[in-house]
């Protein structure tokens, strides 16, 4: 009894079959190893919220300074709260790793940075983490925060997915959507979420100077905005405590 094989039509039948079946497939798979990426982030996050409401209950209720001088040394947001996480990679976004690293901070800041940090994936808000009082460094003069001054602490923008800009808006913070059209947020009052955001035409250099498009968030009271930057003030705006 003879045995009978393939067609070379059935072989190229099966073929393209299973060539549908991927390029079905493949994408559901893509988005569900995302969307456990996102999970994770926003895990990660809501872990430094933790980390930073401790911190503010350990210092008078006060948040850190963003960036300063002690001796020779600069140090930045991410030191003082580090003793409170002992983990750095919870300061990485797992879709993105290497978003931005401590040494192109360290490429546009004149004295050595004190941090062992390497690469982080999340910025803060830098209308909540102030400069500080006669801040040698930048010349600023600005109170650090106290946490009762926040009007709307459920919608004020703790820290995120994103990065700093150096170009055309130097140590401005736009988020990043890595996640499936969004990214996630903590928030001052400790809840984390995911947001959504869409892809704009806007362009801008990271501290690497590489080109980015920014990501304009969808909702809330940052809508229109690339970036999550300043308090929630009772009328509605966004802007600066003072």
């Amino acid at each position: 009894m003879s045995k009978r094989g393939f067609t070379l039509i059935e072989l190229l039948v099966v073929i393209a079959i299973i060539a549908i079946l991927a390029a079905i497939l493949f994408p559901v798979f893509a988005k569900a190893r995302e969307k456990a990426r996102q999970t994770s982030c926003l895990s990660n996050l809501r872990q430094i919220s933790l980390a930073v409401e401790s911190y503010v209950v350990d210092y008078d209720e006060r948040y850190p300074m963003s960036i300063y001088l002690s001796g020779t040394t600069v140090w930045t947001y991410f030191d003082p709260i580090m003793p409170y996480m002992k983990n750095t990679q919870l300061l990485q976004c797992p879709s993105e790793v290497r978003r931005f690293g401590l040494s192109e901070l360290q490429a546009i800041v004149p004295v050595p940075l004190g941090s062992t940090l390497d690469w982080v994936g999340y910025v803060a808000n830098y209308a909540v983490f102030e400069d500080g009082p006669n801040n040698a460094l930048t010349g600023a003069n600005q109170p650090v925060i106290n946490q009762a001054e926040l009007p709307f602490p459920a919608e004020t923008f703790l820290m995120g997915d994103g990065e700093i800009e150096l170009v055309p808006r130097t140590f401005n913070s736009p988020v990043v959507g890595a996640h499936n059209d969004g990214f996630n947020v903590a928030f001052c009052d400790g809840h984390a979420k995911f947001q959504k955001a869409q892809e704009s035409t806007y362009q801008y250099l990271d501290l690497g100077q590489s080109p980015h498009y920014a990501w304009i968030i969808s909702s809330g009271p940052y809508r229109g905005r690339y970036e999550m930057w300043g308090v929630v003030r009772a009328n509605g705006t966004i802007g600066a405590l003072r």
